[in-house]
């Protein structure tokens, strides 16, 4: 453990000098941007349905769709690119594979970064969820935001997305630290995500990846039992991930 203790403290240094935490921040700060713009000009469901509703279970479910269906993908593509391309764009995979900590740990130290992440990507949604339905408060106390704040059911969502979405994570995990270009690893994402709404409605596609978290959860939301998709993403994940490692580190040093 002490290895593996030692690669991360390196990760995160390396992490310091990269855009992978602002993406983070700035992903999500930019949906609910987008969100509080239309939802400004167009009141849409926040004000079409009843009163009665929780306004911030609305909000929350309206940003968290558009997030996990389309965004988490790209997000997960681009996260781990840059985690590959910290080595890859300063060839300094051969130094690192020189250093006196076993392979194994250097590519699990960046396989544990990547899962955090993407999930400081979705706390930090929650929190801006929380600002944006502030400021839309304020510009139309009509939508009343009104207490409690469904805590409970927002980390739901985003375990649910997390676990459902661990397989996307592992295999993009292993193109970013693989593909030597960040615009192979990044296209490789943007097709599959694309791929992943044109199948949709496909009974196969429950199989393919990059829908599996959308679909677990729809399924959430219908009352459907959700839990296949849960240990799809997570032993799926588990797997290519030790698989991923495996093949990696025993590779020539380039």
């Amino acid at each position: 453990m002490n290895d593996l203790a030692h690669a991360l403290s390196a990760e995160t240094i390396k992490m310091k000098r990269t855009l992978a935490l602002w993406l983070a921040l700035l992903t999500p700060a930019a949906l609910v941007f987008l969100e509080v713009a239309a939802v400004t000009q167009s009141q849409g469901r926040l004000s079409s349905l009843s009163p009665d509703l929780n306004r911030w279970s609305l909000l929350f479910e309206d940003l968290f769709n558009i997030w996990v269906i389309l965004i988490f993908p790209l997000f997960i593509t681009l996260e781990t690119a840059l985690l590959g391309q910290v080595e890859h764009a300063n060839h300094t995979w051969k130094l690192v594979h020189t250093q006196p900590i076993p392979r194994w740990a250097t590519l699990a130290a960046k396989q544990i970064w990547g899962l955090g992440l993407v999930a400081l990507g979705m706390l930090a949604l929650i929190g801006l969820t929380l600002i944006g339905g502030t400021i839309l408060d304020i510009l139309m106390p009509e939508l009343a935001f009104a207490l409690p704040i469904p805590w409970k059911e927002m980390f739901i969502q985003i375990g649910i997305a997390l676990l459902a979405g661990g397989i996307i994570l592992a295999i993009h995990t292993w193109i970013g630290l693989q593909a030597r270009s960040f615009v192979v690893a990044s296209a490789i994402g943007i097709g599959m995500t694309i791929a992943g709404l044109v199948l949709l409605s496909l009974e196969w596609t429950e199989f393919f990846p990059w829908a599996i978290p959308g679909i677990a959860l729809n399924h959430y939301y219908d009352g459907m039992d959700f839990s296949v998709y849960l240990v799809m993403g997570v032993v799926g994940g588990l797997a290519i991930s030790l698989v991923g490692n495996w093949y990696i580190g025993s590779q020539e040093i380039r």
